[in-house]
């Protein structure tokens, strides 16, 4: 099937919007160009209406075909020649900033002279499309029986949740792979035994081998675990990298090039390890390269024993070239477990039974989804949009259906799930079609792709365009067009979608893969290289002009030449997104500054030794990466991307950035901010960040000289922060203490933080802030660390929100008394979770006679280490789950309160681990006498026991629930008796 769809009808309105933009005071444009934009917005939402009448459709006019490809054509142009405008007026913006206040600078921004040419040129296109809309219009009347896949342009409310990919049925077939895992038997001739999965399409193969993967089963008999997508883009060398990069051994293979060496590297790191592997995805083509390299591939034919290999595939002769006889296959699930999972699909949390219509009708949809469970979860959200009998009944009597179709074949099911997807939410599914198969989609890479290529619609403008695009994506997890992968925050695109994702943007996108050499069509605009050779690239340089993607994926092999990537980017006029990562070279070119319309820039794991004074000028880029690289310096100018939303690097490169005040639009900070004695690099430098959020960590604070300057950081009005690091490093210095509490006091953070550590402060009292709880309500974790002045703790038992409280290396703190547990409006920490204190070396005293409340209502953990002066503890509550208590002073063990049950009581205590408490009277009696309240004890560790007598292990039948049992003693230092017991038989006790 061909599409007419184009791109989404926002995209034009969006385009209209620029134009007009450009009329606002603050450009001073002449009145005639003035004109030919107000003209130039008017075609735009007019012909806008066209776009959407047809979005959706398929082929069925050749006139409207070629129509929509001439305004797509335009409307590209005409994007260009706004984004130019645009990149003068940003020009001038910057030139601007590099001394404020030093003069006025005109507000005239200065378009060469083929710029408003080209703008007359496109309003008369325009012009002549706009005649033909009449014919169009008849067209689409005549063209009714198409109307049924014209849907809506409508963005959602909000964000939808990423749901987890559902497994259902297949228990036999689990059963017998994780058999095959932890027996010895072996199959077929490979030194590692290999089991396939096998089945078409759309199975659940993957999904199976996931259930095995994540078994905790397999996960306690494997020490490693690997997961490699192999696809139809099989190289050995790529494999070889991936599990190490598994393995967090990149730095190892970054600059090998030789196979065996590679294999040499994965075989010392494999040598001690009991593997599972799973190689995911093995096609017809690379199936005999895989079974070679199983064969031949050192680290995998000299197998530790226990070591197992999982491999899926489509092709059913797979088992028989292996030499395998007992392959799982896998067919369409049993028809009772389908019609259950399909229902759960399709109803979500609705009850079938109150739609008794609707579930006929989805039993006949069910059939004709081949027991696929990937149709049954793209075909069920679909209808869960809609629980009506007209959606439900025009789905089932699609002519999409009628495709011609194998036995397998679930393509239909798949193209009525895209044809019914909002605009949006195609345009970004088909524009991954310039990814190759298997290709890790990177969740915050593929949202900056497509916010890069403004595939959004920001009719928010209270909504950052982060928080829009990512709700795009995660409609597309819910809506199972998307599949998790093992990875956080990674996620695949099953084959057959992608087929699918290819036919929808078959004109405007190509891949060149396994050192292929193919003609690049002048339609093309996202082009991905994944070969390693450039010589296809190179013999296309010509049509380079129109694209506004270029990637190079999996080019390890790949030494760029510093003239022929010169030549190529020369010919790129339109990029907007350009991937060089793994490109070796040493240097960038020096046209770079020439990709003006460049948004989404890739440098990582090149190689370049120094970044060129043209990044500098890329005005329009949002996204730079260059992590895995360092450079002794970054070009002086570098602030003037002021349009940079994220620039991920290493904490060196970050901290030779100058005046990124200027850098406005950065959304977060990847790494600490340095505070140095340096106008540029002050912590005044942060104030103008208004949009930073996630985390910020301020490290060297040292530096900052007054509650002033520390105010300058504006902390308190970064309401989007969700965890804020100060710190401050040890200086020999002799510091005023009255100054550094003043500087802690300016450091105010907004209200709404959740997560706040302060280490290194140097004052000895608290900040006011703290003190009067002014605006911490939402705080959930605390850390105070190394404030080795610090003399009182603040009354933090009035957060109301605090579950994570740590107190460590605070060397002034003495006592812990009722202020420490809240103000006379709130005490207690009503929500704490966890305690820790540790090396308080002068703490004698934890006093709470005085309080009314219960302390700690929902404490489970508590570490108190290193406190060799302090001698009692306050009674501890019946939730707490785990007690720590290393190297103190206690005289005696601390009261359990416990929790009233109906036939007794107790506490939740099941970890209690007891070391070098050598002060301790009579332990061994404290613990039998509270064998009632410790019903729920399960492990126990003395650590050195030499106070405990043998009366412990002859009563320990009195706690009915311990499994482990560990006394140390001194003399031997070594654990005599650490027996695993189980409730009924104590053994070497």
């Amino acid at each position: 099937m061909e599409f007419v769809a184009v791109f989404a009808p926002f995209v034009v309105k969006e385009l209209a919007n620029r134009a007009r933009s450009f009329l606002g005071g603050q450009h001073e444009l002449r009145s005639d160009v003035k004109d030919k934009l107000k003209t130039l917005s008017k075609f735009l939402l007019k012909l806008q209406c066209v776009v959407e009448v047809t979005e959706g459709k398929t082929n069925e006019s050749q006139f409207m075909v070629q129509w929509l490809k001439e305004f797509k054509k335009l409307v590209y142009e005409v994007e260009d020649l706004l984004d130019t405008f645009a990149y003068r007026e940003l020009e001038r913006k910057s030139s601007s900033t590099i001394k404020r206040g030093l003069r006025k600078v005109s507000n005239v921004v200065r378009h060469k002279p083929g710029e408003l040419s080209d703008l007359s040129s496109y309003i008369k296109k325009l012009e002549r499309l706009d005649a033909d809309v009449r014919d169009l219009v008849d067209i689409i009347k005549l063209n009714g029986k198409s109307k049924k896949l014209s849907l809506n342009c409508e963005l959602p409310t909000g964000t939808p949740k990423k749901n987890k990919q559902s497994f259902v049925g297949r228990e036999e077939e689990k059963e017998a792979i994780i058999n095959f895992l932890l027996n010895t038997e072996s199959y077929g001739t490979a030194n590692v035994p290999i089991l396939p999965i096998l089945g078409a399409g759309g199975i659940g193969k993957t999904a199976l081998a996931q259930e095995v993967y994540n078994d905790e089963k397999v996960k306690r008999h494997f020490s490693l675990r690997m997961w490699v997508c192999v696809s139809n883009n099989f190289n050995v060398g790529r494999l070889i990298r991936e599990m190490l990069d598994h393995l967090h051994c990149h730095d190892d293979h970054i600059d090998v090039e030789d196979l065996d060496e590679l294999q040499e590297i994965l075989k010392k790191k494999l040598s001690l390890e009991k593997l599972l592997l799973v190689l995911d995805n093995v096609w017809k083509e690379t199936l005999r390269k895989v079974c070679d390299m199983l064969e031949d591939c050192a680290p995998l034919c000299h197998r530790n024993e226990g070591s197992k290999i999982l491999l899926t595939s489509r092709l059913e002769r797979a088992a028989e070239w292996m030499k395998i006889k007992h392959p799982i296959k896998l067919k369409g699930l049993p028809e009772h477990d389908y019609q259950s999972f399909f229902s759960k699909c399709a109803f979500g949390d609705a009850d079938p039974d109150r739609h008794q219509r609707l579930a006929e009708i989805g039993q006949e949809i069910a059939f004709k989804l081949k027991g696929s469970p990937l149709a049954a979860m793209t075909v069920g959200e679909l209808l869960k949009d809609k629980l009506k009998e007209d959606h439900w009944e025009s789905i089932l009597n699609s002519d999409i259906w009628e495709q011609e179709q194998g036995h397998h074949d679930i393509m239909p099911a798949l193209t009525l799930s895209y044809l019914h997807l909002p605009c949006h939410l195609k345009q970004c599914f088909s524009y991954l079609s310039v990814t190759p198969k298997v290709w890790e989609l990177f969740y915050n890479k593929v949202i900056g792709m497509w916010m890069a290529h403004g595939m959004y619609y920001h009719h928010d403008r209270e909504k950052r365009i982060e928080d829009i695009v990512k709700g795009y994506f995660d409609a597309l997890i819910s809506k199972s067009f998307f599949q998790s992968t093992m990875k956080e925050d990674v996620y695949s695109l099953h084959d057959l979608l992608h087929d699918l994702a290819e036919n929808t943007y078959k004109s405007c996108s190509l891949r060149i893969e396994h050192d292929e050499v193919k003609e690049i069509p002048s339609t093309v605009q996202h082009l991905s290289i994944s070969t390693n050779t450039l010589v296809g690239l190179q013999k296309n340089a010509s049509v380079l002009k129109n694209l506004r993607t270029l990637l190079f994926l999996h080019t390890y092999s790949v030494n760029f030449d510093d003239a022929n990537l010169h030549d190529v980017l020369k010919q790129l006029r339109s990029v907007r997104v350009l991937s060089l990562s793994y490109c070796r070279m040493e240097k960038l070119p020096g046209n770079l500054s020439d990709l003006i319309h460049l948004r989404y820039l890739d440098l990582s794991q090149s190689g370049i030794k120094e970044l060129s004074d043209g990044v500098t000028k890329l005005y329009h880029l949002q996204i730079l990466n260059l992590s895995q690289l360092e450079f002794d310096q970054v070009p002086a100018k570098m602030n003037r991307l002021i349009n940079l939303r994220s620039l991920i690097c290493s904490a060196g490169v970050f901290s030779k950035v100058r005046g990124i005040a200027k850098m406005n639009q950065l959304q977060e900070l990847m790494c600490p901010f340095s505070v140095q004695n340096d106008p540029e690099f002050d912590i005044g430098q942060l104030g103008d960040l208004k949009e930073l959020r996630g985390c910020l960590c301020i490290r060297n604070l040292e530096n900052v000289d007054s509650k002033k300057q520390a105010g300058e950081a504006r902390l308190c009005e970064k309401d989007k922060l969700v965890e804020l690091v100060l710190h401050w490093e040890y200086v020999e210095w002799d510091t005023k203490l009255e100054v550094e509490n003043e500087i802690l006091d300016g450091l105010k953070p907004h209200g709404e933080l959740k997560k706040l550590c302060i280490d290194g402060y140097k004052g000895n009292i608290s900040p006011s802030w703290m003190v009067c709880n002014y605006g911490l309500d939402n705080l959930v974790s605390l850390k105070l660390i190394d404030c080795k002045a610090w003399e009182n703790l603040p009354p933090l038992g009035q957060l109301l929100q605090l579950q994570v409280l740590e107190v460590s290396g605070m060397h002034a703190i003495k006592e812990v008394g009722c202020g420490f547990h809240g103000s006379s409006s709130v005490k207690g920490f009503p929500s704490l979770r966890e305690l820790i204190f540790d090396r308080l070396p002068e703490w004698k005293m934890w006093s709470a006679d005085d309080i009314e409340v219960d302390l700690f209502p929902r404490l489970q953990n508590l570490r108190i280490s290193e406190c060799p002066k302090l001698t009692t503890i306050p009674p501890l509550p019946a939730t707490l789950q785990r007690l720590q208590l290393f190297n103190l002073g206690l005289i005696e063990f601390p009261k359990l309160l416990a929790r009233t049950s109906s036939s007794s009581l107790s506490s939740s205590l099941a970890i209690l681990t007891i070391k070098g408490c050598q002060q301790l009277q009579y332990p061994s009696k404290w613990l039998i006498e509270q064998h009632e309240c410790l019903r729920n004890l399960k492990e126990l560790t003395v650590f050195p026991c030499n106070k405990l007598d043998g009366s412990l292990v002859k009563n320990s039948n009195k706690f009915s629930g311990l499994k482990k049992l560990c006394l140390v003693h001194q003399s031997s230092m070594e654990e005599e008796n650490c027996p695993s017991l189980n409730t009924k038989k104590y053994e070497n006790l």
